[in-house]
């Protein structure tokens, strides 16, 4: 990947933890009041840990406080992984412009001299717009995988008896979320954090090659994915199948149920499908080796 993929995959990273620590910040309250209070504030604690059926005995310092409290946690990996990924529904079109920018500069630069010793035009165009697209979801994939590696390094997913999260199980069964966590998230994370980038990407990408103007570029996904959104959640109150057409559905952590997995992905692909037929129509109408 090119170096300003890696910086926008540690800009997802910075992203996902800030949204850990915030979500962390109960820990940081444990910590000041333990440095305020002390022995106070341990005895209250392993006063409300016997209250609530726990056993904290030996908890009687800053350590076993702090190995304790990770230990209460353990069953919510799914917990921060959605926390850790909260913000991404709404930052995807933006760190998808990327690709669109970046393909503009392509093109008003070499993209004519490297297309001149192609014989197909239209496959040079859409396979060069594939690799800019791929580098910007892989850096976006980068980032939640790392996520995923830290928080099921910290945290062990235990199962959880009762299905929150029903995006994929009409698809693979309940049994997937509640029994196997790692590898549900792995799936759908692939899924929101690879494949739906990639196609907003393409998205960005189509929208440079048929517009100049960087202004156009900035402005047209972005009144895409907000607009469609926006229109599709004033439709839902009058019909929940609009949610299908709204783009960050797809994107969200809720427990949103009694919905297709399929059709909800089947949006996402028919914008691909539209940026392709868009970018083949005009590379066969437009002086191919022009700018």
């Amino acid at each position: 990947m090119k170096k300003r993929y890696f910086i926008l995959c540690g800009v997802c990273v910075i992203i996902s933890l800030l949204f850990l620590i915030y979500q962390g910040t109960t820990y940081f309250m444990v910590l000041s009041k333990y440095f305020s209070g002390k022995e106070q504030y341990l005895q209250a604690y392993r006063e409300a840990c016997v209250a609530y059926g726990g056993s904290c005995e030996e908890v009687n310092g800053l350590v076993s406080l702090t190995i304790h409290y990770f230990d209460s946690v353990k069953g919510n990996f799914a917990y921060f992984i959605d926390h850790g990924t909260m913000a991404y529904g709404y930052l995807v079109p933006l760190l998808c412009l990327f690709s669109g920018l970046n393909f503009r500069t392509y093109l008003n630069t070499i993209f004519s001299l490297n297309a001149y010793r192609k014989k197909d035009y239209v496959r040079f165009t859409l396979s060069e717009m594939n690799k800019e697209c791929l580098r910007c979801a892989l850096s976006i994939y980068l980032s939640y995988l790392i996520l995923w590696l830290f928080v099921g390094i910290v945290i062990n997913p235990a199962n959880s008896g009762e299905l929150t999260k029903y995006f994929l199980s009409d698809v693979f069964g309940k049994n997937l979320y509640i029994d196997h966590q790692r590898w549900y998230y792995l799936m759908e994370g692939t899924i929101r954090f690879f494949f739906v980038p990639y196609v907003y990407a393409f998205l960005g990408t189509t929208i440079a090659y048929t517009f100049k103007r960087k202004v156009d570029i900035v402005i047209l996904p972005l009144v895409f994915y907000y607009g469609v959104s926006f229109v599709a959640q004033f439709l839902i109150t009058w019909n929940m199948a609009f949610i299908y057409v709204d783009p960050i559905a797809i994107m969200v952590n809720g427990a949103i149920s009694g919905y297709s997995s399929l059709l909800l992905m089947l949006f996402t692909i028919v914008i691909y499908v539209i940026c392709i037929i868009v970018v083949t129509l005009k590379s066969k109408k437009c002086d191919c080796y022009a700018k």
